[in-house]
């Protein structure tokens, strides 16, 4: 669980990073910052919601997004290797919103919901 790294480890270390990391990149501090505060509770709430298999679409989709942000963010900063590993998550992200009515082990089916 990503997200539950960056609790640990402390979100403001990680946001200031992250707002250092962006200094010499078209992205202003005001955009960067409040992103990085988001980035931390949207994954942890997206990996809890996965793992759960609880609202799986809404939680996929999300993931997604943030996902994209994140390439977008990467590629910014000519992060090639980030960018790569990133485009396996979004594949990831992708094959489970395709194959989500095969999702039968999950909080959802026994809700019977299918997102």
């Amino acid at each position: 669980m990503h997200g539950l790294t960056r609790f640990i480890s402390g979100i403001d270390k990680f946001v200031a990073g992250m707002v250092t990391s962006f200094e010499n990149t078209i992205l202003p501090e005001i955009l960067v910052r409040p992103f990085g505060y988001m980035l931390t509770y949207t994954e942890f709430l997206v990996d809890l919601l996965l793992i759960l298999g609880l609202f799986t679409r809404f939680a996929a989709t999300v993931g997604a997004l943030v996902i994209l942000a994140l390439i977008v963010g990467s590629s910014l900063q000519a992060k090639w290797d980030t960018v790569a590993t990133q485009m396996i998550y979004a594949v990831f992200f992708f094959l489970v919103i395709h194959f989500l009515e095969n999702n039968r082990y999950s909080l959802d089916d026994l809700r019977g919901r299918k997102s």
